[in-house]
């Protein structure tokens, strides 16, 4: 009879053993099942695109938008236009199969400075004046699959801008007078933020975007002054066109044939 306790003790001492025996098991299994999944698995997510130039060519037509005037003696004279600028260049994307990818370019772009008519003119003209800027955009990307041949992307990061004839300048007429100037010394730095999708065709994949920038600082500022037929000033403010823009984009990355020797 002494031997019961050790015997029970010896029993429990196997069913406890043997309970984690199967646990550590079916861990071990587990382990093996997601690892043999992890090896499946394409390491790469978007090959195709490994089928098509890292190299694309974009155009941008753009929305951009109003300047702004405060006040601050007499009236506002302005009615303040948006504009339609626009942009060509030409993208590189760096890891295209990856989920993340990057991508810088070389971007030629076409601004406005004012473009603006006044309330009391009779003439009804508008006042426009425009310049020219290149650019180095800088963005991170990201990808997701939605069908075969259909991908959703979304990216953002800086757009570098360099204006070199960017310089004062006036408007007068009649009784109106405009004086503005750069903010920056020919370089700026834009955030910029855009989502739209890939499309893959046999000869081509067409990237197409809804794209945001806003400019840090604004493109320019300046000053207004009205006078009236004694030469007393009558309106007087400040003036400033932000930059800022919201457009379309348009890139294409062609196909080319590898060669298999």
């Amino acid at each position: 009879m002494e031997a019961l306790p050790q015997q029970n003790f010896i029993k429990k001492m196997k069913i406890i053993l043997k309970q984690r025996v199967a646990v550590m098991a079916t861990l071990f299994i587990g382990l093996i099942s997601f690892a043999q999944e992890e090896n499946i698995k394409p390491k790469n997510e978007f090959e195709v695109f490994k089928e098509y130039s890292n190299f694309g060519i974009i155009l941008s037509p753009r929305v951009q938008f109003k300047s702004n005037s405060n006040t601050t003696l007499g009236n506002d004279p302005f009615i303040h236009n948006a504009g339609f600028t626009g942009g060509v260049g030409l993208n590189y994307i760096f890891r295209p199969e990856k989920t993340w990818s990057y991508r810088m370019g070389i971007h030629y772009n076409f601004n406005n400075e004012t473009n603006f008519n006044l309330k009391e003119s009779s003439n009804n003209i508008t006042f426009k004046s425009s310049t020219y800027s290149f650019s180095i955009p800088i963005e991170a990307e990201y990808k997701k699959q939605l069908f075969k041949n259909m991908i959703w992307t979304t990216k953002g990061g800086i757009n570098i801008t360099f204006i070199n004839r960017f310089d004062s300048a006036s408007t007068s007429f009649d009784d109106f007078s405009l004086i503005y100037e750069p903010v920056s010394d020919g370089v700026y730095t834009n955030l910029t933020l855009s989502s739209g999708f890939y499309f893959i065709f046999k000869p081509f994949i067409l990237q197409t975007s809804l794209i945001y920038q806003k400019n840090i600082p604004a493109f320019l500022k300046g000053e207004f002054t009205t006078v009236n037929s004694n030469n007393l000033i009558q309106n007087q403010g400040t003036y400033k066109t932000s930059g800022d823009f919201i457009g379309l984009e348009l890139i294409i990355y062609p196909r080319f044939k590898k060669n298999n020797n």
